[in-house]
């Protein structure tokens, strides 16, 4: 039997405590995806110190560029805005 899904060799969460602390993420996850957001509040509770933006595209799955193109854009311009002016980091 196999599965559907498959599992990471190395999951980010054991290791992004080693990250420099001064490197903003943003995550972007869709809101029907079979990938749960919850690793990217994980994320954010692992680094208080950091900048760690966690968004949930609506009416879209895993593909979220495809599901919902504007609401991905706009997420996408606000977080290329953002390291543009070096908002919020």
């Amino acid at each position: 039997m196999s599965l559907k899904y498959g599992w990471a060799k190395r999951p980010m969460l054991n290791r992004i405590v080693n990250l420099n602390p001064k490197v903003p993420i943003s995550f972007l996850f869709g809101a029907r995806s079979w990938v749960s957001s919850s690793s990217g509040y994980k994320v954010k509770e692992q680094r208080p110190q950091s900048y760690v933006d966690v968004n949930i595209i609506s009416n879209s799955g895993h593909h979220v560029y495809a599901d919902n193109q504007e609401e991905f854009n706009s997420v996408m311009r606000k977080i290329c805005k953002n390291v543009e002016n070096n908002q919020d980091l």
